[in-house]
C-alpha cells in the first residue's frame, strides 16, 4: 500500500487554473490545504443551503458524491466539488433573480437575471467563491424515454465526462453520462462533513457508472 501523502500544513497549494473562476483568481495568494478544504465545504454548504430555499432538487454528483460515500465529506485533495439539477432546476435558476449569499458569485448560462459568467451549455450554472476562485461545476440533467418507456436521466455529452468508467462516446472526445431515473430518485440524504446533503438513490451504482471500482483511493 502506498504511503499516504503528507504535507506541510502551512505550504501552499498549487491550484490548476482549470479550477479556477479567472475573474476572481488571485495566482499571487497563498492558500493553504486547510484554507482550500474549509472554501469547498462552504462552497458546498451554501450552495446547497440555496438551492434548498429555492425549492431546487439537487444532489451532489461526481468526486463530490464520491467523497459523500467514501469519506462523509470532502476527497482530501479535491480543487472543486460538483452538482446535478434536473433541467426545470436550471431554468427556474436561469429565469429568477436568485439572492446570493456575500461572498459567492452564480452564473447562469443565457439568464437575463442573473450573471452569465462564463458557464456553456454542458456546464450551465457555476457558484463561486469570490476571494479564491473555486467553484461548484453544476449539470443539469436532461429526462428521456426510449422506444420501450424506459426512463433515463443525464447532462449533454461533453469533455467533462471524457474519464468516465461507463459513459459511451459520441465522438470529439466527449461521453454521455446517462442513467436509469431510479438510480437518481428518490434522493436519500447522506453525510457531508458536518451537515446533510441530498445524494441519488442509489450513489453505489451511480459511482460504479462514472468510476468503476471507486472503493480504494489512488495513491495520493
Amino acid at each position: 500500500m502506498a504511503a499516504a501523502r503528507r504535507e506541510d500544513p502551512s505550504a501552499c497549494v498549487e491550484l490548476s487554473p482549470n479550477h479556477l473562476v479567472g475573474e476572481f483568481a488571485q495566482p499571487d495568494k497563498c492558500w493553504t490545504r486547510r484554507q482550500v478544504q474549509a472554501i469547498l465545504i462552504s462552497i458546498v454548504h451554501e450552495f446547497s443551503t440555496l438551492l434548498e430555499r429555492y425549492n431546487v432538487r439537487y444532489w451532489v454528483d461526481s468526486g463530490t458524491l464520491l467523497g459523500a460515500v467514501r469519506h462523509n465529506g470532502l476527497i482530501p485533495f479535491d480543487q472543486d466539488v460538483d452538482f446535478g439539477i434536473e433541467q426545470a432546476g436550471y431554468e427556474l435558476l436561469r429565469d429568477t433573480r436568485v439572492d446570493v449569499p456575500d461572498g459567492f458569485a452564480l452564473h447562469v448560462y443565457e439568464s437575463a437575471v442573473n450573471d452569465v459568467g462564463r458557464v456553456d451549455n454542458a456546464i450551465p450554472i457555476r457558484f463561486v467563491h469570490r476571494a479564491s476562485g473555486l467553484y461548484a461545476d453544476v449539470f443539469a440533467f436532461l429526462d428521456k424515454v426510449d422506444a420501450e418507456g424506459r426512463h433515463s436521466i443525464g447532462p449533454i455529452p461533453s469533455l467533462c465526462f471524457g474519464g468516465c468508467a461507463h459513459c459511451p462516446s459520441t465522438g470529439s472526445g466527449r461521453r454521455e453520462f446517462r442513467i436509469p431515473r431510479e438510480w437518481v430518485f428518490p434522493l436519500r440524504q447522506c453525510r457531508f462533513e458536518y451537515f446533510l446533503v441530498a445524494c441519488p438513490n442509489d450513489s453505489h451504482r451511480y459511482l460504479t457508472h462514472m468510476f468503476g471500482d471507486y472503493s480504494t483511493p489512488y495513491a495520493d
